[in-house]
């Protein structure tokens, strides 16, 4: 632990002097050479290198699945042209390490994250019918997606068995354009944060909780009004009752903060900032911690549910609520099903013999049924139910095994969350075929900035709006949406010049083709006997996912309407 501390706070320092080294040696582009001298540029070995190749970064030799290739020791990489045959920097056999139960570590906790808190509140506010039909289509869809997403990184020129390094941006700008290629960056990068952002802020509330109950008070230096700073205690026994939900620096009359920075906030940092700079398989100590703690987490928490439910009875619980409520149940299960966006990632280090469908499909599925199962009985076990499911297994007078398994929960399931997010953020601006940012700004826009602003969403309304939000307008686009349209751009080009007449016919054409029996595949996202109208099923799932969205920015600009109607400004 103290060696991978230290190694995490040290690893931005190696990168610059990494690529300091390499500028000094005269052999890498120059940004203004990146953007006005060649056009759309990539990343790969300087030097003479055959197709298939898997050479390292920095030239070592290694051996590739579509044939052997030399680069020179030491050399860096310099930007090619697009239409180079390899896209990215290789991958040493050696760096491909992570096996099936590293995998599903990974898929695991990178679906049970904070959406999976907010599950209790909003089968409370929405009924089993909303939240139950939209966990199991969208899961449904997400897996699909995923497995499309795997196909398209597939597609890149010599990357059949993912022996290249290729970004969740990469296949959008090889098939698509430049523009796709900037926007899905932009989302990309609003998403990971989100997570980052929301996965601090339910670490350091857990971490206050637990030193409230060991030490009496946390403190915080809490911003009361526009402008003004003051040191506050937060004391459980005299702000929190007995079986009632209690939250740290929220609860109590006195507590009347807009936004702080707390005790276990600080420590949060000091634990989990050096290990967002490492690589993701640097990291599977906490990722196997996570997955050890969720199975020893969740059925505690559980069970309190279901001793609460027998001893009190069950709580009210509507079949189907429909309006906003509505609203925030999309946005929050579309938030969970952010795990597509970092598959990337996993695909450069996976082993070959790992399956992607398998392991999607299979961690897709436990999380789905675990989901459903939490939400219904923690809605059904208490009276009120805050965004933060864990405050109902923190409050006063809970039993030392809940509390025990909350802060288990807390920690390790939703913190090693923040450095996968970090990691993959970083690797998509750093490993991007056209330089977008330096080394050194990667690392303070995808480690420093989530750590250095998540403090302003610690207020349960922001939080929430931070989840709907970026589930409805970032994931549903960027997770379910993309890669169903890049899969599609690859094998029937979009029209040039681009018109909005042009994508439209390009669409429809999709739906009434004739059955492609030629079409190009690697891992076989459909069975074998619909592939041939795998372009209609694709184009389908478009106009779905769509129409999903639209009503859902529709409903919000209605119900917006109607709100003001109903409480006018003057």
């Amino acid at each position: 632990l103290p060696r991978g501390l230290l190694c995490g706070w040290l690893q931005p320092y190696r990168h610059q002097r990494r690529h300091a080294a390499a500028e000094k040696d005269g052999a890498t582009t120059t940004r203004a050479e990146a953007r006005g001298v060649m056009e759309e540029p990539l990343l790969q070995a300087s030097g003479e290198q055959e197709y298939g190749s898997t050479a390292s970064f920095f030239g070592e030799e290694s051996e590739g699945d579509g044939g052997t290739g030399k680069a020179k020791s030491g050399e860096p990489y310099v930007l090619v042209d697009l239409e180079a045959r390899e896209w990215g920097r290789g991958v040493a056999r050696d760096k491909q390490v992570l096996g099936y139960a590293a995998s599903m570590a990974i898929f695991l906790n990178a679906i049970v994250g904070p959406g999976f808190l907010s599950l209790p509140r909003l089968y409370k506010d929405s009924g089993i019918i909303v939240p139950t039909g939209l966990l199991v289509a969208g899961f449904a869809i997400a897996v699909f997606s995923t497995v499309v997403r795997s196909e398209t990184v597939a597609l890149m020129p010599g990357n059949a068995h993912y022996s290249r390094v290729v970004e969740f941006c990469d296949p959008p700008l090889k098939f698509v354009g430049r523009a796709t290629f900037y926007w899905c960056h932009v989302l990309f990068y609003v998403a990971a944060m989100a997570t980052a952002i929301a996965s601090i802020v339910l670490v350091t509330q857990t971490l206050d909780i637990l030193i409230a109950h060991v030490f009496g008070q946390s403190y915080a230096l809490a911003l009361n009004g526009a402008n003004r700073f003051d040191v506050v205690a937060w004391n459980l026994h005299q702000n929190c009752k007995s079986d009632a939900v209690c939250k740290p620096f929220l609860t109590g009359h006195q507590m009347r903060a807009t936004c702080f920075i707390s005790l276990g906030y600080l420590v949060a940092f000091a634990v989990l900032y050096p290990v967002s700079t490492n690589r993701l398989s640097e990291g599977m100590a906490l990722q196997y911690a996570s997955v050890a703690a969720m199975c020893v987490a969740v059925p505690v928490l559980m069970g309190k549910d279901v001793l609460r439910i027998v001893t009190d009875g069950t709580k009210t619980l509507a079949v189907f609520e429909g309006g906003y409520h509505a609203l925030d149940a999309s946005g929050v299960v579309l938030f969970n099903l952010m795990y597509g966006i970092f598959v990337s990632t996993w695909l450069t280090e996976k082993r070959p013999d790992v399956g992607v469908k398998r392991v999607v499909a299979q961690s897709s599925a436990f999380s789905c049924v675990l989901m459903i199962a939490y939400g219904v009985l923690g809605a059904l076990s208490a009276r009120a139910v805050a965004v933060n499911g864990l405050s109902a297994y923190t409050e006063k007078g809970v039993a030392p095994a809940v509390l025990a398994a909350a802060v288990l929960f807390g920690f390790f399931v939703i913190a090693s969350g923040i450095p996968v997010a970090c990691v993959m953020a970083r690797h998509n601006l750093v490993s991007s075929p056209v330089i977008i940012v330096t080394d050194s700004v990667a690392s303070a826009l995808t480690v420093v900035l989530p750590w250095a602003s998540a403090w302003l969403f610690v207020l349960p309304k922001v939080y929430s709006a931070l989840l709907n939000y970026t589930g409805l307008f970032v994931v549903s686009w960027l997770a379910l949406w993309m890669p169903f349209f890049v899969l599609l751009a690859r094998h029937d080009p979009l029209p040039d010049p681009p018109s909005s007449l042009g994508y439209l016919a390009w669409f429809l054409k999709q739906l009434t083709d004739p059955p492609d029996f030629d079409i190009d595949t690697v891992i076989f996202p459909l069975p074998a006997a619909l592939l041939p109208y795998s372009r209609r099923i694709y184009a389908l799932m478009l106009l779905l996912i769509s129409v999903w969205i639209v009503a859902c920015l529709a409903s919000y600009i209605f119900w917006f309407i109607f709100f003001i109607i109903d409480n006018p400004i003057f």
